[in-house]
């Protein structure tokens, strides 16, 4: 039988995602999410597989010239049920030599982030995000 899930390890949850992403580790990043994940990036039209998006953002963002700083602000917490939960906050984004496709590389600087994560338990009782969806006002690619 799985314990209940706590406000106190979803908030941790949240924090994990957070640190995964400012050290570029595509390990760390992966381990956070279920197999059928579904992301809506910053600048997403749709939302895609899990799979796909992280691996974008691996290209992206964990390339080893690329610098990330990333963090939270504001996190709130809203337990569904036993298992499941769904994490808001604010955030502060800014990262140097983002790889693109094309090969050229840019800036992006979000002041004003807004990132939504739902949370569940898994059979193993491990937690994992389900779903994604990241969004600004006011992002910048210089």
């Amino acid at each position: 039988m799985i314990t209940p899930l706590t406000a106190a390890q979803v908030h941790q949850a949240v924090e994990q995602f957070w640190k995964a992403f400012s050290s570029s580790s595509p390990q760390q990043m992966a381990e956070l999410y279920a197999p059928d994940a579904t992301l809506f990036g910053v600048e997403g039209t749709r939302t895609e597989p899990g799979r796909l998006a992280l691996a974008r953002r691996q290209r992206e963002y964990f390339d080893r010239h690329a610098r990330i700083t990333a963090r939270p602000e504001r996190i709130d917490v809203r337990l569904l049920n036993d298992t499941t939960a769904l994490a808001t906050c604010s955030f502060h984004f800014d990262a140097t030599n983002v790889g693109l496709a094309s090969g050229k590389v840019q800036e992006r600087h979000i002041t004003h982030g807004r990132a939504t994560h739902v949370f569940q338990l898994d059979e193993a009782g491990k937690l994992l995000i389900v779903h994604e969806h990241l969004s600004s006002s006011d992002i910048r690619k210089d």
